[in-house]
């Protein structure tokens, strides 16, 4: 008890160095809680972001394949092709079809990785529906776009309509944020697919045209794989409405979306003749970390070269990096701030041990120990230390948050550059997929609905970690007290009185 009145007294006898330490103190150690804080809160935003963004694939015939396919189409003669379309077998239609699909068999072997959560396969197909008409499909026509379909193998008419398929509605992409959503009936399911279920959903203002409603039945023309044409009864299980009216980023002019029929992927696949093949496959794995290695397992799958894949790694990538380079920036700041209090604490105990040097030689020539002594200053050091650190935790509270904006402002503008050239081209290229091939089933998880900013919390988590860099500081504050006492000689001192 009589070393804890002496250290606190020690600490009043001179008030106005004791408040000059304890200020300066404060101020270091304000900077590196705030620091410890901000480094804190960034890592730990960037693992959610890594959880929600980074984590999705897709799967696709290469761009250029359609390309090619163009090319080859457009040098023959609208004669030529009429020819080879009347003298084509059904194995050789069904072959020409396969060409501009993705084998189903590569993408389902990429999904045994480990790292895949879940795995979907969609189709999209033209087919025939006799009995109705397609109003939004004249746009195309008055546009030429049927010449161009038709040098890709498919055949366009006012009866042609889009089908769909997946292989569970609810996880369809305008299902599941809300851009569709089912009025009546239900959603085909996994069973539904495994089975082969002759089901489909239906637009609302398609089915009140046509007078459609649920368990009615709607007759699709199609080949089977003999080349016969025949008709396929597809049951009305569901009724769907289209929440977005319109999509100011078609580039075809209008909107085709109310007029897609959604079915089973078998069942899509069935009224396509093409069995093995789907148009794209989506993949959403644990995290970015998992990018290479379903990258590289990709690139090794036979028949990848052909094919591509696209992950939203460059999303992942701008709201990471600002992150990270503000939680590198707040680590450099916490050392140093921390190497500061240090610095402060030892110069002061250096001018304190100096300038009792006198009071210690009288106190070892009576018999006082080491011990003892250093445990007088060690009451003074953690004093001082406590002071500053309730003075730090207030100031903290009230400056981290702006710290943490400020730091992740400047990292912000420091990659902006790459960022914005990186999302351009990740954002071009899909606008450059969808538009070639339609609206695309899977979706990339929109960057914009990702919180990217930094919640800077002084959490009881932070306190802990904030008490011990003050145990640390307290314990390198006594280094000067321990040499100096340690060499002191009572003799000399009072020699020198």
């Amino acid at each position: 008890m009589g070393i804890l009145q002496r250290g606190l007294k020690s600490v009043y006898r001179n008030p106005a160095r004791s408040t000059i330490i304890v200020v300066l103190l404060g101020v270091c150690l304000t900077f590196c809680m705030a620091m410890l804080a901000v480094r804190m809160a960034a890592r730990s935003q960037v693992e959610k972001v890594k959880g929600r963004v980074g984590n999705y694939a897709e799967v696709r015939l290469a761009s250029q394949a359609f390309f090619d396919r163009y090319l080859r189409e457009s040098e023959k003669s609208e004669a030529q092709r009429e020819k080879e379309a009347r003298s084509m077998s059904a194995e050789e239609a069904s072959r020409q079809r396969s060409e501009l699909l993705v084998p189903e068999a590569m993408t389902d072997e990429l999904s045994m990785l480990e790292c895949i959560r879940t795995y979907d396969k969609f189709l999209t197909a033209s087919l025939e529906v006799p009995e109705m008409e397609n109003t939004a499909i004249a746009p195309v026509f008055e546009k030429g776009l049927a010449e161009q379909a038709a040098r890709l193998g498919i055949e366009l008419t006012e009866s042609t309509f889009a089908f769909s398929g997946n292989t569970d509605a609810a996880s369809l992409a305008d299902f599941r944020e809300g851009d569709k959503a089912l009025l009546e009936g239900r959603l085909y399911d996994y069973f539904d697919y495994l089975q082969g279920s002759p089901v489909v959903l239906v637009e609302k203002n398609l089915a009140e045209k046509n007078q459609l409603s649920l368990g009615d039945r709607v007759k699709v023309r199609a080949k089977d794989r003999s080349g016969r044409q025949g008709e396929r009864e597809l049951v009305v299980i569901g009724i769907y409405e289209t929440r977005q009216a319109e999509k100011n980023d078609n580039p075809l002019g209008f909107n085709p979306f109310g007029n897609t029929f959604y079915a089973p992927l078998s069942v899509v696949q069935e009224l396509n003749n093409t069995p093995d093949y789907i148009d794209s496959a989506s993949y959403y794995f644990d995290n970015v970390d998992s990018t290479s290695t379903v990258l590289d397992r990709f690139a090794a799958l036979p028949g990848s070269e052909r094919c591509e894949i696209t992950t939203d790694f460059a999303d992942y990538q701008a709201l990471a990096d600002p992150l990270t380079k503000a939680g590198n920036a707040s680590t450099i700041g916490l050392w140093g701030s921390l190497g500061a209090c240090v610095l402060i604490l030892l110069l002061s105990m250096l001018l304190v041990v100096r300038g009792r040097m006198k009071e210690l030689g009288v106190l070892k020539a009576l018999g006082t120990a080491d011990r003892q002594v250093l445990s007088q200053f060690a009451v003074e050091v953690t004093a001082l230390c406590l002071a500053a650190m309730l003075i730090a935790s207030g100031a903290t509270a009230l400056i981290g948050q702006r710290l943490g904006d400020w730091l992740l402002r400047e990292s912000n503008a420091t990659v902006a550059a790459p960022a914005e050239e990186a999302e351009g081209q990740a954002q071009g290229g899909r606008a450059a997929l969808q538009a070639l091939r339609g609206s695309s089933q899977g979706r990339f998880f929109p960057p914009d609905e990702v919180e990217s900013g930094i919640e800077v919390l002084f959490s009881g988590r932070t306190f802990l970690y904030a008490c011990l860099l003050l145990l640390l500081i307290c314990l390198l504050g006594m280094v000067i007290p321990v040499v100096g006492v340690a060499r002191l000689r009572p003799a000399q001192v009072l020699r020198m009185e």
